[in-house]
């Protein structure tokens, strides 16, 4: 049974590629968050790359695994074509080698993966595989690797439905992908700071600076929960020291503003974020009437 945060195939498809890039970065961070990896370890790029470039990595270590991370050393390349077939080895060699090189020689990032003995990842943002197309193109990619010279590479592949079960554990994301929720009464963080009383410049002292850092802090060292009540005088800038407070990459796109608490009690997202514990979300609630 879906719930009002499952997403449709279609929804990732309407994607671009950096955008598909883009949010594949942002699934690496919460990925991170949620095992409580250093922001420092996860590296992303938010352009594509070609002649078999790395997108994204993790590397010196993992205390444990993750929905996304699954090595200490772990590699990633995204592609975001909907007619991209890698269990076709032609397809693969045609993507991974360089054809400017006669021996062919693979990307500098895919053998610095090799180097320090990581995992190379295959990510198919737009693909959906069978189990015998994923089991082919793990089997040529490993023939291609061993081709040029990498013995016993680790090799794996996460497909367009993979993807879609790790997205719809943030509600934002799925809010912000999702076409049927927009005009809803709750918004992403990328929707709520284009609000036009959330575009003025800002300009912070001491104090307000240090309220960010704090709170920032909070909520990213509660990975289940935590609970930031703030209270002032109308008008001081509550709302937008919250916003600013979770720019952070490990927060923002947990993210879900709702301006009104009369709309968030009796809501569906309310009632599915109590339901299902699964799900990952910074839920904001403003109270509009007194600021």
């Amino acid at each position: 049974m879906n719930s009002i945060f499952s997403i449709s195939e279609e929804d990732i498809n309407m994607l671009s590629a950096e955008e598909c890039v883009r949010l594949f970065g942002e699934l690496l961070h919460l990925d991170a968050r949620k095992i409580n990896l250093p922001i420092s370890q996860v590296s992303f790029t938010s352009k594509t790359v070609s002649d078999g470039g790395i997108d994204a990595s993790i590397e010196d270590g993992i205390q444990k695994q993750g929905d996304l991370i699954i090595d200490s050393e772990s590699f990633y390349q995204i592609k975001s074509g909907k007619k991209f077939c890698p269990w076709r080895k032609s397809v693969i060699e045609n993507e991974m080698l360089n054809k400017k090189n006669a021996t062919k020689a693979l990307g500098s990032e895919v053998q610095r993966c090799f180097e320090r003995k990581g995992t190379y990842i295959l990510v198919c943002m737009k693909v959906k595989m069978t189990t015998k197309n994923k089991r082919d193109t793990i089997e040529n990619l490993k023939k291609i690797f061993e081709e040029c010279g990498i013995s016993n590479p680790k090799v794996k592949v996460f497909d367009q439905e993979q993807i879609i079960e790790v997205v719809k554990l943030y509600p934002s994301l799925v809010l912000r992908l999702t076409p049927r929720l927009s005009g809803a009464v709750f918004e992403s963080h990328r929707d709520w700071e284009t609000r036009d009383d959330m575009r003025y410049e800002l300009a912070m002292g001491n104090e307000q600076e240090q309220f960010i850092k704090t709170a920032t802090r909070i909520l990213r060292d509660n990975s289940k929960s935590a609970h930031l009540n703030v209270y002032g005088e109308t008008g001081v800038g509550k709302t937008r020291l919250i916003l600013e407070s979770t720019r952070d990459p490990f927060l923002l796109p947990l993210v879900v503003y709702c301006p009104s608490p009369k709309n968030c009690i009796d809501s569906p997202l309310l009632a599915e974020l109590v339901r299902n514990d699964s799900l990952h979300c910074i839920l904001v609630v403003d109270d509009c009437d007194h600021d």
